[in-house]
């Protein structure tokens, strides 16, 4: 089993989620990823230090596999200095000698092998600045129960939970509900 932290109403609680040994193959974005189908992929790199910046488009993204949290959004990419690529290759070396499973104990990031890869910039039309929508299920035996969407994770971000029925419930993780 491992444990999530989240806030129920006033309460900050652990939430005990079936350990199952598959769980890692699927937080993995390249194990669940077939790259004829992943054409937002735009490299993958084993160092900080191999990321080529100069044959990545204007605008990507920057993040690891292995970890949460980790994206770094370019939009323009000749508004960066030496200085800001030599940071950012710091930054994913750092990242990339980073076990998240031992910094957690969330099983699904078990023995994952750690790159840095870069994606186009996706954007939607509804949100402008405000980036795409995050969606997750958590399923329960196999059963959607609970739904969370994230929204503008770049500048402001906010997070909801839902039933199925998109009734909204009071939990709340590190980020302010946004109804």
């Amino acid at each position: 089993r491992f444990n999530v932290r989240c806030k129920a109403g006033n309460h900050w609680c652990w939430v005990v989620c079936e350990q199952n040994e598959g769980r890692h193959q699927w937080q993995d974005q390249f194990r669940r990823c077939d790259f004829d189908a992943c054409s937002a992929v735009l490299g993958v790199w084993k160092s900080g230090d191999d990321i080529d910046f100069q044959n990545l488009p204007n605008e990507f993204v920057l993040k690891c596999n292995h970890d949460s949290g980790s994206y770094r959004i370019i939009k323009d990419k000749s508004k960066l200095s030496e200085r800001e690529i030599k940071d950012l290759r710091n930054y994913y070396n750092h990242r990339l000698s980073e076990d998240f499973y031992y910094a957690g104990r969330d099983y699904s990031y078990k023995g994952i092998e750690p790159k840095v890869f870069a994606e186009k910039l996706m954007r939607s039309s509804s949100d402008g600045e405000g980036g795409i929508k995050d969606f997750k299920f958590f399923c329960f035996n196999g059963i959607p129960k609970i739904m969370y969407i994230a929204k503008d994770r770049a500048q402001n971000p906010c997070t909801d939970f839902f039933d199925m029925e998109f009734n909204h419930l009071d939990i709340r993780m590190k980020d302010p509900n946004a109804s």
